[in-house]
């Protein structure tokens, strides 16, 4: 009897101690896509940075393979700043809430101004009626350029320009000095 006790203990005693190592060699945390209620399209216009109805042109997986960029066709807003083409980035695996956009046209309810996933109302077109009645016409996305590259190069010309005209002053100033001292 007690050397079948003491084979029974040593069992228990091995299983806590795989499943101890086991806990230390496992993640410590792992994440699922969990999502709040989603609203109605004006409670998502409002909590949305953006809002559109575009068309994917092109997408592009980031280097390091967690996030998926695409490129939309714009050809209505009901919010938000945009272009006729406008960037959108989503999470690339389904579990961390990312959104996959296929082929056709999509009306879409971005966060941040540029992100989307599984937790917004973003649909396709033909899914999206209630959505299309709700918003109503929306807009005709604007020719607003975005000035801020514009602004960096003027400054850097600027900046340029200031140390060249900095460089030639200090010349003259050494060469007349050099010219009155001769004389």
């Amino acid at each position: 009897m007690s050397i079948r006790f003491g084979l029974v203990f040593l069992s228990i005693a091995l299983a806590v101690l795989l499943a101890g190592l086991l806990t230390f060699a496992l993640p410590e945390r792992t994440y699922a896509c969990s999502c709040r209620t989603i609203g109605t399209p004006s409670e998502e216009l409002e909590n949305s940075a953006a809002v559109f109805r575009g068309t994917v042109t092109a997408a592009s997986v980031s280097e390091d393979k967690q996030e998926v960029t695409y490129e939309f066709e714009v050809t209505t807003v009901w919010k938000g700043p945009l272009t006729g083409k406008t960037i959108i980035t989503s999470p690339r695996w389904s579990a961390a809430c990312g959104r996959e956009y296929g082929t056709g046209e999509y009306i879409v309810y971005s966060w941040n101004g540029s992100r989307d996933g599984l937790c917004s109302r973003t649909r396709l077109i033909s899914d999206a009626s209630e959505d299309l009645a709700e918003l109503g016409e929306g807009q005709v996305p604007s020719s607003w350029v975005d000035f801020s590259m514009v602004g960096l190069l003027v400054g850097v010309v600027g900046l340029i320009a200031g140390i060249v005209w900095l460089f030639l002053a200090r010349r003259r100033s050494r060469s007349s000095y050099g010219q009155d001292r001769t004389k």
